[in-house]
């Protein structure tokens, strides 16, 4: 999925909505039904509803090319345009038990789904533009790409969980900036890949993914602790007992225990990083939380990798150089894929049947 086809079609969501007034329209439908269920205004239904379907059916998803569809119908934003749409209504009104207040609780509910839908759609269009798109992996000197892949809870299964993880690696990305000098705006979102798990490639300086990676293995050699007490907790519940306060604490204390240690952290990656940088308390601020989002990123079984684009023609000086770095990432990195795999078995260990937090 290129980054320039997934920008494409929330532009169009967000300008076919607006231009045909999709949201007003749906909106007065609502307000009509929730006042024929009070017994007023009766005879305007059907037009409220036909200016609905009309400005439905205005959307036109054929013209899309099949790379933008198949976006739509990946995250579920099909259902909210066209025929769709329009048959779901009609689902909801033809009920055959005919609950009036099922009924408006049902249309009440879509139109909430269609609305954040196309909210999101408007917020992603926003977040997406700092991100430069390159159609080739050919990278100035000195850059690397770090790969972001959403598996388990972290799983990326519509456009608002993909908002979500988007907002929330954009704020880490600008934290890890303000320590490598390397401003986020200067980032090439390269790829999205929409299978089974996403993954997100960007493109930053050597320092910025070196320094994510070393946060990330720090990470994962705090989260086993993390996992002891969260599995101390199910043990806790699973007793039933009067006293429930042992598992509210033993739940703050999993919480304490995730906020000092990406304190700590915080701390160690400006040390190692960057050790002449004046902290004027912006950069540790913003450090920790992105280290916090790091941690339940890495908690809900999401996972970092990395890649560096073969070099082009250098000098021998300029090999050596980019050996180092090479290595240095290559050693951060196997160190993570191992702690992954020892976190991922600590995990199934924690929750009943295997399953994820």
């Amino acid at each position: 999925m290129k980054i320039s086809e997934l920008n494409s079609i929330m532009k169009f969501i967000v300008t076919s909505f607006n231009k045909n007034k999709v949201i007003n329209n749906f909106q007065n439908f609502v307000n009509v039904i929730n006042q024929l269920l009070r017994n007023r205004q009766q005879q305007e239904v059907g037009s409220h509803k036909d200016k609905l379907y009309e400005s439905l059916r205005n959307i036109n998803v054929d013209s899309l090319p099949y790379g933008q569809k198949r976006i739509l119908e990946i995250f579920g934003g099909d259902k909210y345009i066209g025929e769709k749409a329009i048959n779901a209504i009609d689902s909801i009104l033809r009920d055959d038990k005919f609950d009036p207040v099922g009924v408006t609780d049902k249309i009440t509910k879509y139109f909430n789904e269609t609305n954040e839908f196309f909210e999101t759609a408007q917020q992603l269009v926003s977040k997406l533009a700092p991100f430069k798109e390159v159609e080739e992996i050919l990278l100035p000197k000195g850059q690397a790409v770090v790969q972001i892949i959403f598996e388990h809870a972290s799983s990326v299964e519509s456009i608002t969980d993909l908002n979500k993880w988007v907002d929330q690696w954009f704020k880490i990305i600008r934290a890890f900036g303000l320590l490598t000098d390397f401003r986020a705006d200067d980032a090439k979102l390269i790829y999205v890949q929409k299978t089974s798990p996403l993954v997100m490639e960007i493109a930053s300086s050597f320092a910025l993914v070196l320094a994510l990676g070393k946060a990330s293995s720090m990470v994962l050699d705090k989260i086993e602790q993390y996992l002891r007490i969260k599995k101390t907790i199910e043990e806790v519940k699973h007793l039933k007992l009067k006293n429930t306060k042992i598992a509210k604490d033993l739940e703050k204390e999993a919480e304490n225990y995730k906020d000092y240690s990406a304190e700590e952290i915080a701390k160690k990656i400006i040390e190692q990083i960057n050790k002449e940088k004046k902290d004027d308390g912006e950069t540790s601020t913003a450090l920790k939380l992105a280290i916090v989002g790091i941690y339940n990123f890495v908690d809900k079984g999401g996972k970092l990798d990395y890649f560096m684009p073969e070099p082009e023609s250098e000098s021998k000086e300029e090999q050596s150089e980019e050996s180092k770095e090479t290595k240095e990432l290559e050693v951060v990195y196997n160190r993570i894929r191992k702690l992954e795999r020892d976190v991922e078995r600590m995990r199934f260990l924690t929750y009943d049947d295997g399953k994820t937090g």
